[in-house]
């Protein structure tokens, strides 16, 4: 899939290789690599899961392995908490009053 000039995307790059990790992290961290995604525009034509250069939105010139195209924002504030739900409500009686008043 061939991928046009100037569109959003996601890279990933490999911050630091396995080896190059420190010692004294556990092993099931110390034996992958870090990485990093990021989120910006192509320079130049590139096709999926190929590496390219792109120019993120503080203008910084980034290269990886295009991973998306157009990618989503999937940000979530996590599960429902049932204690949350009765918290808010002794907050809001506690500032406002009851319901009746």
């Amino acid at each position: 899939m061939l991928i046009k000039k100037g569109s959003y995307v996601r890279v990933r790059q490999h911050v630091l290789l396995p080896e190059d990790r420190l010692s004294y992290l556990p092993t099931s961290t110390s034996n992958v690599p870090l990485k990093s995604w990021t989120k910006g525009e192509l320079l130049d034509e590139a096709e999926l899961y190929e590496e390219a250069k792109i120019k993120t939105a503080t203008n910084r010139i980034v290269s990886g392995e295009v991973k998306e195209l157009e990618p989503k924002y999937k940000h979530d504030f996590g599960d429902y908490v049932e204690e949350l739900h009765s918290i808010r409500s002794t907050i809001l009686k506690e500032m406002w009053g009851d319901e009746d008043a």
